[in-house]
């Protein structure tokens, strides 16, 4: 019952590790990249972390759920009224950008977001 409950060092590491590799498979230079770009496009008082935070969950959920994700995103992310839907849609935009990327040499611009965020 509690075997999950209480996990290593070890354990706790490789799952922080599974997890960093899922949602930045390019690593730390994947990272800055969309860090870089949300914070650009995103002028309100959010810290970058905060923006991280809700690109983490949009990516998560998009891989997870697809376009079935989105509704239920922008409602999630407006709802911690930190960010307008016009924000939303642009921090969604760009983790189902990212979730489809095969390169770095291939990378979205802000112009892709932006396009894409138009849409919902």
């Amino acid at each position: 019952m509690f075997d999950n409950l209480f996990k290593s060092k070890e354990e706790a590491e490789k799952n922080f590790n599974d997890y960093k590799n899922k949602m930045f498979p390019f690593g730390e230079t994947q990272k800055d990249l969309v860090s870089g770009l949300l914070t650009a496009l995103i002028s309100n008082k959010a810290k970058e972390s905060e923006i991280m935070f809700y690109f983490l969950i949009s990516k998560e959920k998009y891989i997870d759920k697809g376009e079935s994700a989105i509704e239920y995103l922008q409602k999630y992310i407006i709802k911690g009224k930190l960010f307008k839907k016009h924000e939303a849609n642009l921090i969604i935009s760009c983790a189902i950008l990212d979730s489809k990327v095969t390169s770095l040499n291939e990378y979205f611009t802000k112009e892709n977001i932006l396009e894409m965020a138009s849409k919902f």
